[in-house]
């Protein structure tokens, strides 16, 4: 099933990105935010978390739609942003970034630990938890940031999907960061002021790392706006909201459309995808029936849940008959099934080449 590139965006963007909204790329099934595979084993550790042990920069702007939207559903996001901006950790003038003491905390996880992520223990991972996670769901969705959109554990498109996806997340950092310069300059600010590169909470020198705010640190940084963030943000909204595509195009230049062009051209090979003529479905993988019918597939590379009827597909490809007759003769069963779903099957060796 192909759904457009709108239809992933947040809706800031829907009337400047004139040239990729009505794009079509496959719709992403096989690790989407309402079935996490990293929440499919029982005993995982990121039940409570999912993926979003993240911390978001939600740019200047983002914060300041999110805060003037009026959807009853955005309340909970809402309360938890201006909790955030009253605590002043990670509050700048640019976006609400990861405060110094998650980043410290973040990089030691990650780095030093030097483990697979299913190591990590129940109190890391929830250490990390994203400060907009609520119960499940995003409380920010629709104000969420480039990795938000584009993260997917496992893309249905193998390995041209996570090309897209990385193309498209350069593109996303890219435009979040020039819009925010550009709502800054547009609001007075001192130039020498703003940075060109992202900037951090290391950087900026306004949190200590046990994750005190350094008052006159941050009362300099914010100058005239100190006490006035919330004003600030949404003040940068509607200037980026005001925007038309060809002001947008001036504003983000020639980089803009490089990036573009590497997302078009990675969209090009997602939404046409190749494959073997002849597939068969690796012998080597475990398959273990569970009580409810479902049935667990592992290797040391990769494991998943899946249910029967999957099972009964996968061996359907047994290396005599085409990929593309197996495709066709699948369909009548009422499955809503893509021949792209079989790319990530092959990244994983679940289904191999003859």
């Amino acid at each position: 099933m192909l759904i457009s590139i709108q239809d992933k965006l947040p809706p800031v963007y829907h009337h400047l990105f004139v040239d990729l909204v009505a794009k079509p790329i496959p719709q992403e099934t096989l690790a989407t935010c309402h079935d996490c595979v990293l929440c499919q084993p029982r005993d995982s550790t990121f039940v409570g978390t999912k993926c979003c042990t993240y911390y978001p920069f939600l740019t200047n702007y983002l914060i300041g739609g999110l805060l003037s939207d009026n959807d009853h559903t955005l309340l909970e996001g809402q309360k938890r942003v201006e909790a955030i901006i009253a605590s002043k950790r990670g509050v700048t003038p640019f976006g609400v970034l990861n405060p110094l003491n998650y980043e410290l905390l973040d990089k030691r996880i990650r780095d030093s630990a030097q483990r697979p992520t299913d190591l990590w223990s129940a109190n890391e991972v929830s250490s990390l938890r994203c400060p907009y996670y609520d119960k499940g769901h995003c409380s920010v969705w629709k104000y969420r940031e480039h990795c938000c959109v584009t993260h997917f554990c496992v893309s249905v498109g193998g390995q041209e999907g996570n090309n897209f996806w990385t193309a498209f997340d350069d593109y996303l950092k890219y435009v979040e960061y020039s819009l925010s310069k550009y709502a800054m300059l547009q609001m007075g600010w001192d130039a020498s002021q703003i940075p060109l590169e992202t900037p951090t909470a290391e950087s900026l020198r306004f949190e200590n790392a046990v994750g005190e705010v350094i008052e006159n640190n941050y009362k300099q940084m914010w100058g005239e706006w100190y006490g006035r963030e919330i004003e600030f943000y949404k003040e940068t909204y509607r200037i980026v909201n005001a925007l038309t595509a060809e002001q947008f195009e001036n504003i983000t230049g020639v980089n803009q459309a490089i990036l573009k062009k590497r997302v078009l051209a990675t969209q090009y090979t997602f939404t046409h995808p190749s494959f073997p003529e002849y597939l068969k479905f690796n012998s080597n993988f475990v398959l273990k029936p569970l009580e409810n019918g479902d049935y667990h597939v592992s290797t040391d590379k990769v494991n998943f849940i899946v249910d029967e009827m999957v099972v009964r597909i996968l061996k359907k490809f047994d290396g005599t008959k085409s990929t593309e007759s197996i495709c066709q003769n699948i369909k009548p069963l009422g499955l809503e099934f893509e021949i792209q779903y079989l790319k990530p099957l092959l990244q994983a060796d679940v289904l191999i080449a003859i």
